[in-house]
């Protein structure tokens, strides 16, 4: 009876050191699998949040426009300028152990495969980043969730950039919620 109160204690400080140590902010306190064995393979998009905010500055006038796209699993919304669309859309991602990922988007209707690669990049804070796409066409993502079905990834940048007498900024912050095959 000793020896079970015993492996019972360790066990149980054994979970508390891993749920103390995750990388994701609501990922479960143990997971068996490595995050490799997590994130490899076949991924549908299921829900998707953006918001892109674009601001022009010429001499003394400024425009701003400010873009939100969200997506329920079917119908993609876009609203801007005070008018909205609705259409068709859905994506699935495969990641392979290989390090390349294949993309494919149906945009209404439309058809569009794109082979890449994506790395793991350590991130600040005890946060995980990965990146998805190729030079000159990568996203960095911050995982805030990474299960054997659901991973969530963030995306938040901001840029901006002077010619001429005219400065443009931009700025997205997003998030897309995929399943596992």
């Amino acid at each position: 009876m000793k020896k079970i109160i015993k492996l019972s204690v360790l066990f149980f400080a054994s979970a508390l050191v891993l749920a103390s140590c995750s990388k994701y902010d609501d990922n479960p306190a143990v997971s068996l699998k490595s995050k490799n064995g997590r994130i490899v393979g076949e991924w549908t998009l299921t829900k998707a949040e953006q918001k892109l905010i674009t601001q022009e500055h010429i001499h003394r006038m400024e425009t701003t426009n400010t873009e939100t796209m969200t997506y329920d699993g079917v119908i993609m919304t876009e609203t801007s300028g005070g008018y909205t669309s609705t259409y068709s859309y859905s994506e699935k991602m495969k990641i392979n152990n290989d390090g390349t990922v294949e993309i494919t988007v149906v945009d209404d209707g439309d058809t569009e495969i794109e082979t890449d690669i994506w790395s793991w990049i350590d991130g600040t804070s005890n946060k995980e980043l990965i990146m998805i796409g190729g030079i000159g066409g990568s996203d960095i993502f911050s995982i805030k969730k990474l299960t054997n079905k659901e991973l969530v990834l963030g995306l938040s940048y901001s840029n901006s950039y002077t010619y001429d007498g005219r400065t443009s900024s931009r700025s997205v912050i997003a998030t897309l919620t995929y399943e596992k095959k």
